[in-house]
């Protein structure tokens, strides 16, 4: 479980490595087609993106007002928490759009708009 092929020449110990399977599901097509080098690039460009839309879909429903809305997808989704965790790839700390997810979908559950 110990590797020299990252943070060489110390390596790394695998064990301890976070796993993510519905995201590694997701991306199994782009790892296959292009690499997984490449594949974890695109993810982490990606990543930010999407966290900030979940978050302006939350305040969207909550406000129903764009530009606040859009401030707080902003804030959320280019925080200085997300940027800083991109420098070094952590691909479990950048999908951090999971949380404004599960927030808009439980309150459209106690508001009685999904069933």
């Amino acid at each position: 479980m110990l590797t020299d092929a990252i943070w060489a020449p110390l390596g790394a110990n695998l064990a301890w490595e976070t796993a993510l399977p519905l995201i590694s599901i997701i991306a199994a097509p782009l790892t296959y087609s292009i690499g997984p080098v490449a594949t974890l690039n695109i993810l982490c460009l990606i990543a930010p993106a999407l966290s900030a839309w979940t978050a302006f879909l939350l305040c969207r429903y909550i406000t129903g007002k764009y530009w606040p809305s859009l401030t707080g997808g902003y804030i959320f989704g280019f925080s200085p928490f997300i940027l800083g965790h991109m420098t070094y790839a952590h691909l479990d700390l950048l999908s951090a759009c999971f949380v404004p997810l599960n927030c808009y979908f439980a309150l459209q559950r106690f508001n009685r708009d999904i069933t």
